[in-house]
Order: structure tokens, then C-alpha cells, then sequence
């Protein structure tokens, strides 16, 4: 297995300065944060990072050359465009192929109560179809993470999301940490559901805290949260996956420029973690 980071979560820095902690940490490629605005990290006039949908094509193009001067691979946009935005989507796939980069997240949408569960899984269903029609003009596939919220929130809805269509026509992005307190099924069964669709596995932890009287998750360290990290590791690696674990660690705020946690401190945590599992293989 390779190690990645998904730049969504390197917020302090810009994408000379994510290539640069990439290259000195020694992880292999990276998941770009693609047309992120400023004001999420703070920066109501900012530009979007890390990966500029106002100039795409310069944007990723730049990237792409600082990332194949210190020897990364760019695997996957991680964008926030939805699957139904068929537009934007094209754009990204294009800029995607000019690059090499194999893979464009695409979002399923959110439950609508009108349309109920299956009616939301048949919008879910034309919508991806037709992102993947598009993939197709440009050699590139689309991608959708196990997340919160989304018509992608557990194991088994994820599978229901992508029984219509084959591994080579869509895939999804196993978030440990999602799939931790999302719709979890054990490790064992859940990569039995979902692994021949599986891209790319998000590093990430989450733990249980009680705020106001009520019950959420929160973003913690290695190790130090509800994923059972040698447990899923050993069994990917039993099951013959060889792609990427990719750091993606919100301790510090989503998104947010906290100087206690910078994105250095947060990678050489996890890939000392990662590791070390990793040697005991």
C-alpha cells in the first residue's frame, strides 16, 4: 500500500507548500482539493485552493508539474461538484485527462424526504450514469466517498449506490472514519460489500463526544479513535489492495488555519502510525 494526503485537510498551506511536506515526509501522491473556495479556510476573497476551477486548466497543469518534480502522483480530484452538474464535471474530467490523473470525486446528493430513500437512490442512479458517460470521453473515473450527510453514508448504501454499475465505471473512497460511525458493518464484511469498487482508503479517525446533552463525533489522532487500524489494514492487505492510504486529519477544524495544528505536525503523525503497521504486515 502507498501513502497519500488529501490536501482538503492542509488548509495553512498552498500547493507549492503541500508538494513540498509531501516530498520531505516521503509519501508517493496526492488527492487534490479542487475548487474549494477561500472563505472555507477563512479567506472570504481568496482564491480556491488547491486546484483553481476559475483557471482550471493552468491550475491543475501547475500542480501536476510541481508534483512530477518531486516524484508524487496526483490520483484523484477532490472536489465539491455534484454528480448532477454535468458542466462542471466535464471541465474537471478534461483538466483531469491533461494531467493523468485517474480519478474525480463527484458528490451523490443529499436524502430528499419528497423523494424518500429509493426515489433519492434512483436520482442518485441516472446521475452517476451520466457522470460516467461523461469519465468515459476523457479515460478518467468517477469517484464517491462513504461521508455524512450524503446518499454515501454507510457501507451498505454505498453498495446500493453502486450496484447498477461496474468497478471499472465508478468508484468509491472508503473513509475509515465515516465508515467507523456511518451505516458501520465490520471490517470484514464491509470490504466483502464494497472492496472491488474501493479507489482509495481516507485515513482518518473519529471518536464519540457528548456536547449539549447529545451524542456526536469528533475528529482525533491515530490510534487514538474508533477505527481499528491493524484490524482493516491486515485485512486490505490479505485481500490483495496495494493503493492508497490517504492522510485526511481535521484535528484543529474543518478546514481551518489553526497554528496548533498544522499540516506537518498532522502527516509525520499518521505516517509514523501507518507505518509501523504497515512494517508488521
Amino acid at each position: 500500500m502507498k501513502l497519500g494526503l488529501q490536501t482538503v485537510c492542509a488548509a495553512d498551506l498552498e500547493i507549492d507548500g503541500v508538494v513540498a511536506l509531501a516530498k520531505d515526509q516521503g509519501l508517493q501522491g496526492l488527492e487534490l482539493a479542487t475548487g474549494y473556495p477561500g472563505k472555507v479556510r477563512g479567506e472570504p476573497d481568496g482564491p480556491e485552493w488547491h486546484v483553481d476551477t476559475a483557471d482550471l486548466l493552468a491550475s491543475a497543469e501547475r500542480a501536476a508539474l510541481l508534483a512530477r518534480d518531486a516524484g508524487l502522483e496526483l490520483f484523484s480530484f477532490a472536489t465539491r461538484i455534484g454528480a448532477e452538474q454535468t458542466d462542471q464535471f466535464e471541465s474537471l474530467c478534461r483538466a483531469a485527462q491533461s494531467i493523468g490523473c485517474p480519478h474525480v470525486r463527484v458528490g451523490p446528493g443529499r436524502y430528499d424526504p419528497e423523494l424518500g430513500f429509493w426515489g433519492c437512490m434512483d436520482r442518485v442512479h441516472r446521475d452517476l450514469g451520466a457522470a460516467i458517460e461523461v469519465a468515459g470521453r476523457y479515460g478518467v473515473k468517477p469517484v464517491v466517498e462513504l461521508h455524512d450527510h450524503t446518499m454515501a453514508d454507510g457501507v451498505l448504501a454505498c453498495h446500493e449506490m453502486v450496484k447498477p454499475f461496474s468497478p471499472r465505471q465508478v468508484g468509491i473512497i472508503f473513509d475509515a472514519g465515516n465508515a467507523r460511525v456511518h451505516g458501520y458493518q465490520p471490517w470484514p464484511e464491509a470490504l466483502d460489500i464494497l472492496l472491488p469498487h474501493v479507489t482509495h482508503v481516507h485515513a482518518k479517525d473519529v471518536a464519540w463526544v457528548q456536547e449539549d446533552g447529545r451524542w456526536t463525533s469528533t475528529f482525533c489522532g491515530p490510534g487514538e479513535g474508533l477505527v481499528e487500524w491493524a484490524e482493516l489494514i491486515g485485512l486490505l492487505a490479505e485481500r490483495g489492495f496495494d493503493g492508497y492510504l490517504t492522510i485526511e486529519d481535521y484535528r484543529g477544524g474543518w478546514c481551518k488555519k489553526n497554528p496548533d495544528w498544522p499540516t506537518e505536525r498532522k502527516v509525520r503523525e499518521w505516517k509514523s502510525f501507518l507505518e509501523k503497521i504497515l512494517a508488521d504486515l
